[in-house]
């Protein structure tokens, strides 16, 4: 990884083996990530209300908030593009795609992890989103995200672990509804 341009611009270079059920493949992958909006930082780009009333929602002590301390994290997302190409053993292929990239810094503690999602795309017009929800075996689900449609949006709500599936089952279908903190919803 080189960072061409802090914050806008970054060039990944790997040369080597990648392993595959149909065994190893000789790869080179020359990709440049160019940012099309601003670095979004979690701490203050997301619904504040959806973290205080799920903290409001304990019952508080010194242990609860140690708890809560452990799982500070910061985290990062930006809409783009990554360009480039990709040999495959002898093939050259082209790309082109829109992406959003993420990057998190921080001690996580798996263990308390009970339930996660994490979802994002960018549309071929632009519009852009990142809804996650994570639910914690102290305190959940916590919610974060956005909605750029032109306007970035914090995300305020998503469709309820429950209505996905049970714990511990992957569904392989099923409805997923965003609701941002101007009313919108987006499904």
């Amino acid at each position: 990884w080189t960072v061409v341009e802090p914050g806008r611009t970054l060039h990944v270079r790997y040369e080597g083996p990648l392993v595959s059920e149909d065994g190893e493949l000789d790869a080179v992958l020359d990709l440049t990530f160019e940012g099309d909006g601003p670095l979004i930082d979690f701490s203050d780009g997301v619904d504040p209300a959806v973290t205080a009333r799920a903290i409001a929602a304990q019952p508080w002590s010194r242990r609860f908030f140690e708890k809560l301390g452990e799982i500070r994290t910061a985290h990062y997302e930006q809409v783009g593009r990554v360009r480039g190409t990709v040999q495959l053993g002898d093939e050259t292929h082209a790309v082109e795609l829109r992406s959003v990239r993420d990057h998190s810094f921080g001690r996580r503690q798996w263990h308390t992890w009970r339930q996660h999602l994490w979802f994002s795309g960018v549309r071929a017009d632009g519009v852009s989103f990142t809804a996650a929800c994570i639910r914690y075996d102290f305190i959940g689900p916590l919610t974060a995200g956005f909605f750029i449609d032109g306007v970035h949006t914090p995300v305020s709500a998503v469709t309820a672990f429950d209505a996905i599936a049970p714990p511990g089952v992957i569904p392989e279908r099923f409805t997923f509804e965003v609701t941002c903190t101007d009313g919108r919803h987006h499904v």
